[in-house]
């Protein structure tokens, strides 16, 4: 049987929690993510929507599966979703160990839309789990050189300021 997976979305400042059987880990929460975008109209569907959990589930529920991570081995994933931070943290079983691996919502789901393909024998989407993680693992590579480059060019403008001579009158 499947392991079952947890998650929370946090969405407009409102928190939902829920568990699924149907899909795990990065890969398939992104698929979700990605494929059920927009409903027959158009219009876009909130995130935790998007993920079709097979059930929602308490604040206490899903806090016992946090405050106590050796539990983990009884869970294939485990997912935070802050939409309203752009953050996609998750701790998921790569069967000879765990990986945890956070990474921005929106950089996230940028990099995995090219990737999904569509399985030539079921029809159905797919999103291949090591080729999502080399992609994002370059590309976070690349995020995190520009943030620094932002923090060095913003220390080096206060340290301009602090020098400047102040105008008085």
């Amino acid at each position: 049987m499947k392991r079952p997976s947890v998650f929370y979305v946090t969405e407009n400042g409102t928190t939902r929690y829920g568990m699924t059987r149907s899909y795990g880990g990065l890969a398939g929460i992104i698929l979700r993510l990605l494929t059920h975008a927009t409903d027959g109209y158009g219009i876009s569907i909130p995130y935790f929507e998007r993920l079709k959990p097979m059930k929602e589930i308490s604040e206490d529920e899903f806090q016992t599966y946090a405050d106590h991570p050796e539990t983990a081995d009884d869970l294939y994933s485990f997912a935070e979703i802050d939409v309203d931070k752009n953050v996609l943290r998750i701790d998921e079983d790569w069967k000879e160990e765990r990986s945890y691996r956070e990474y921005p919502l929106q950089l996230l789901l940028a990099q995995a839309a090219p990737l999904i393909s569509s399985n030539p024998y079921s029809g159905y989407d797919s999103l291949q789990k090591q080729r999502l993680y080399a992609v994002m693992d370059d590309a976070m590579h690349s995020y995190q050189e520009s943030e620094d480059e932002n923090a060095l060019s913003e220390k080096e403008m206060d340290e301009e300021m602090s020098e400047a001579p102040s105008m008085q009158m």
